[in-house]
């Protein structure tokens, strides 16, 4: 927009850094929470959002849906936590029942900021269906510990996510979604390389780097 109009003087866009925090989980505490949430399953995913429309959960409870049929096949589980509050929370449990996703799914509710990259640091994956980010900051702090993101290519997520890079963008296809959330995991070497990548992307982010 910017570029249209007729400035003399040099722009550039500046994100927002992320603190060095976000990247100095407590191990002992994500392992406690990685206990406590992924029971007897294979893989913890999760989702920082506010639970409302925007940010796209209903499909992303279908795109779950059909994970649990593909990973079923081969003979694997996962839990998947939504961190968050918001006007639709009501809405979701239902949706979440309807789906046969009461032992998979977790509405964990409102974490405080300082606990998050525990949490995240206690996931396999960071999984995102928002259609529109400014910036994607809970994107990067999922990289900041390691975490690959399989999200839905939008505005601001694609700015961030590198598709076969840091992680997978894929179309708003429920079956797209879910596959590459399966192919993910199936791959130990693959996914090892999308985990440093994710790291590297998200230092590039650090409040230290961005000052």
């Amino acid at each position: 927009y910017l570029d249209q109009k007729e400035f003399g003087t040099p722009v550039e866009v500046m994100p927002t850094g992320i603190p060095k925090e976000s990247f100095c989980p407590d191990r002992e505490h994500a392992a406690a929470l990685r206990h406590r949430y992924l029971g007897d399953a294979d893989y913890l995913f999760c989702t920082v959002s506010r639970l409302a429309k925007e940010k796209n959960l209903e499909f992303q409870l279908h795109g779950l849906a059909c994970v649990k049929e593909l990973l079923a096949e081969k003979g694997k589980r996962f839990r998947h936590l939504m961190i968050g509050d918001g006007p639709d929370r009501e809405a979701l449990q239902k949706k979440i029942a309807k789906l046969g996703l009461t032992e998979e799914v977790i509405l964990a509710g409102r974490v405080e900021n300082r606990e998050i990259c525990n949490y995240q640091a206690a996931a396999d994956a960071f999984l995102f269906t928002s259609r529109s980010e400014t910036q994607g900051i809970v994107l990067l702090e999922a990289m900041a510990v390691g975490n690959p993101v399989v999200a839905v290519d939008a505005t601001g997520v694609c700015d961030v996510v590198e598709d076969g890079v840091n992680g997978y963008l894929t179309g708003e296809d429920v079956r797209e979604w879910a596959g590459r959330i399966a192919q993910l995991m199936e791959d130990d070497v693959r996914y090892g390389r999308m985990s440093r990548a994710a790291e590297h992307t998200a230092m590039a982010y650090s409040e230290d780097e961005v000052a």
